[in-house]
């Protein structure tokens, strides 16, 4: 696609009812192959899940790691999500000029291994069809593997000048199992918190005491009710 022009997934009903309805059809889902897989010029709306992304779905022996290759997207809207934007188990994502909005449970959820760069990228959940207890942003290093928890690495991960907002008092959510150091940074982001809930992730370093951040404050978006979420 291009920027004037992207590529759209959305579902087949074209009427204006349908125009940013969610819940239409189910996700991209995406495997780990012998390359990076490229969304660039993209717009994905109106499903259950964006994307999701996963290493190896079927839980077949071994114990799976990390992927080595990426999920790349750039310049990439998605939004209308009734369970996730994007959803990841143990992929690395690498994330520029992305912008995610309206998710009925997260607009991103990370799982198990990892490595997350996020770039200049947008998580504002206005989501409004039902009361959300989820964080938009959510990340932890334990998943399942045939039924039993394991612990897995999160490594060279950084959010950097990204906005995590939303409708909720805390929209980002850190769940991890301390067996395995996690290398984790926000810099320069503006992160919707409360102050006793975001106090830990500054006292372990994951919000960056050396670089500016600012918690919750508002980013001032033109209209972010109604999904016009440029500053």
């Amino acid at each position: 696609g291009t920027i004037e022009n992207p590529i759209v997934f959305q579902g087949d009903r074209l009427e204006p009812y349908f125009e940013e309805l969610p819940g239409q059809w189910d996700r991209i889902w995406v495997n780990e192959g012998d390359q990076d897989q490229v969304f660039e010029n993209v717009v994905i709306k109106n499903n259950f899940i964006g994307i999701q992304v996963e290493t190896d779905p079927l839980g077949s022996e071994p114990v799976p790691g990390v992927s080595s290759k990426f999920l790349k997207l750039k310049n990439v809207t998605i939004r209308n999500n009734s369970v996730a934007g994007i959803f990841s188990r143990n992929y690395k994502i690498d994330a520029e000029n992305v912008s995610l909005s309206s998710g009925g449970q997260y607009l991103f959820a990370g799982t198990g291994a990892g490595e997350y760069l996020f770039k200049q990228t947008t998580f504002a959940n206005n989501w409004s069809s039902a009361i959300r207890q989820t964080p938009s942003v959510y990340i932890t290093n334990v998943t399942s593997f045939q039924g039993t928890p394991i612990v897995m690495d999160i490594n060279n991960s950084e959010f950097k000048n990204c906005i995590i907002y939303g409708n909720g008092f805390n929209e980002l959510g850190l769940d991890f199992d301390d067996q395995l150091p996690v290398d984790l940074k926000f810099k320069y982001c503006l992160i919707q918190g409360e102050e006793d809930v975001m106090t830990p992730y500054i006292d372990e370093g994951y919000i960056d005491n050396n670089t500016p951040n600012w918690v919750g404050q508002n980013p001032g978006f033109v209209d972010f009710s109604n999904g016009i979420i440029r500053i």
